[in-house]
């Protein structure tokens, strides 16, 4: 299959030349008018994945390095391996060249930066059992001035025991009042 896209596109060199997560990274290049994306970063390799598709797919220069995604899904590990942290310089660019980003969703994300990219036209924010604390929510939700839906849950059930816990406790636990309060700017439109 891989083979076909490759004939189709006129790269079978490039195929030759590089990995299959350089394809990946092509062909979501080649796509501007992708509308959704979803990136499962379990491992270093995806990890890899991101970094080259963020740095603006500097080996493939035609390619344009800002498709128009509205809907973009990042998913990380819930069990506190591989938790894709947005701290990363990658992911910033990544949601930099995503400006009409409507939609974003973090599963088993952490560690917001506090120089997020504004997200302006981000209308609805998802954040699923992630490793998030009181200054990661307040930095994220901040890039956000027209944001219209928030979800956010922060806890997972344990496969053995079957109880369920939150991942921070403790004073930077953050709490349902402490989401409220930070999503009390949006009031207006929430």
């Amino acid at each position: 299959m891989l083979q076909s896209f490759a004939n189709a596109l006129k790269i079978k060199e490039y195929l030759q030349k590089h990995s299959i997560y350089d394809l990946v990274i092509l062909l979501v290049g080649m796509l501007p008018n992708l509308k959704d994306c979803s990136l499962e970063i379990y491992s270093p390799r995806s990890q890899e994945l991101l970094h080259r598709y963020s740095t603006g797919l500097p080996y493939v220069p035609e390619i344009p390095p800002r498709p128009a995604l509205k809907t973009l899904e990042l998913s990380g590990s819930d069990r506190g391996m591989n938790v894709f942290y947005l701290e990363d310089r990658h992911a910033r660019v990544l949601l930099e060249a995503c400006p009409y980003l409507e939609t974003l969703t973090l599963h088993g994300c952490g560690g917001i930066s506090s120089q997020m990219p504004s997200l302006a036209n981000l209308k609805s924010l998802r954040i699923r059992n992630s490793v998030m604390t009181k200054k990661d929510v307040e930095a994220l939700v901040s890039c956000c001035s027209g944001l219209q839906n928030f979800l956010y849950k922060s806890c997972h059930i344990d496969p053995i025991w079957g109880s369920s816990h939150s991942f921070h406790e403790g004073e930077n636990h953050l709490t349902s009042f402490h989401v409220a309060k930070v999503l009390r700017r949006h009031r207006a439109i929430l």
